[in-house]
């Protein structure tokens, strides 16, 4: 499950700026110049977005997303770490959130950072039919969710795949791309790309598929249509899932 960032007290932002007031200016001049990959969870959004700067007590994102001032979001780091937030100013393709909370800078940083050979960039859950190739069958799966780097399916027909098994990923209208099998359970697989997708065109497709899992007739599979309500009181942690990328 991802970690709570720490909390120390209320964060102040607004329209248009990161930060206001004494905490906020003091915050401002804290914040760091990044570019990393997160990901945005709110009422009409389960994707990626691009986080340009962050501070202890809010950030700047670009995405696709329409996004409202007061919506509340929720950012995931690395896929293991959350912050709730609410949105305080928008333009066109870029907004500006602040956090509940004061956070830690080096948490955000350090969650996104690989330390090891799994993906430090988040899993998007979207339905999409997948076709998995080799030189000698072909089957048909479900998408689970994808990253930059991989994905998970779950097999529509038994199949087994070998660990290292090298195979072609199909989604119609989106990609063709050669991976490789890293994991096989109870039906489900996970694959790794050889080349990553590019962030604009992962993210261009994932805009464009939201209203298809919305739209989705089986409802307790589709990931998209049974995420937390982010309008819902409480803390809003996405939960954990096995690497898949």
């Amino acid at each position: 499950m991802p970690t709570a960032i720490d909390f120390l007290k209320p964060a102040e932002l607004r329209p248009g700026t990161m930060t206001d007031g004494p905490l906020g200016r003091r915050a401002s001049q804290r914040s760091h110049s990044v570019l990393l990959v997160a990901r945005l969870i709110g009422g009409d959004a389960d994707d990626m977005c691009l986080v340009r700067d962050v501070s202890s007590s809010g950030a700047q994102i670009r995405t696709q997303q329409a996004l409202r001032v007061d919506d509340r979001v929720v950012l995931e780091f690395g896929g293991s770490l959350s912050v709730d937030a609410t949105v305080r100013w928008v333009r066109p393709g870029t907004a500006g959130v602040q956090f509940d909370y004061c956070i830690d800078v080096e948490n955000v940083l350090s969650a996104t950072t690989p330390k090891d050979a799994r993906r430090s960039t988040p899993r998007i859950q979207r339905c999409a039919r997948v076709l998995l190739s080799t030189a000698a069958l072909e089957v048909e799966a479900s998408l689970i969710d994808i990253t930059p780097g991989g994905g998970g399916v779950t097999l529509k027909t038994p199949r087994t795949f070998p660990h290292g098994t090298q195979i072609m990923v199909s989604i119609k209208n989106f990609l063709q791309r050669p991976a490789e099998v890293r994991w096989q359970v109870n039906g489900r697989l996970g694959f790794q790309f050889y080349e990553r997708i590019q962030l604009s065109k992962l993210d261009c497709w994932l805009v464009n598929t939201v209203e298809l899992c919305r739209a989705c007739p089986n409802q307790r599979s589709c990931h998209t249509a049974n995420r937390r309500d982010p309008h819902a009181s409480g803390p809003m942690f996405a939960q954990g899932r096995r690497h898949m990328g």
